[in-house]
């Protein structure tokens, strides 16, 4: 079974795109999806799921890189503690 975080992200006024483009390509170079804009008091989240293999460590690495893209003034990460099933069940 796998959990998720999700990371909800906080950008300055103005700097929306510039921080989609960062995080998406950050994303990419990990093999990773997302990430998606949303309304509300944050403006994007990415999901990721979490294998059993994946530390806190590494979750602090990528908040820390998130962290660093455009426009970015905060970056909360939420761990998921309902499994997610893996499509082979």
């Amino acid at each position: 079974m796998m959990s998720r975080v999700f990371f909800l992200v906080q950008v300055k006024i103005g700097q929306n795109m510039a921080a989609l483009e960062d995080i998406r390509r950050l994303l990419q170079s990990h093999n990773l999806e997302g990430p998606d804009v949303v309304s509300g008091p944050y403006d994007i989240i990415v999901a990721v799921l979490l294998s059993e293999m994946m530390a806190m460590e590494d979750i602090g690495r990528l908040r820390e890189a998130i962290e660093t893209a455009r426009g970015v003034s905060r970056v909360i990460p939420c761990i998921s503690y309902s499994p997610v099933l893996s499509p082979t069940g």
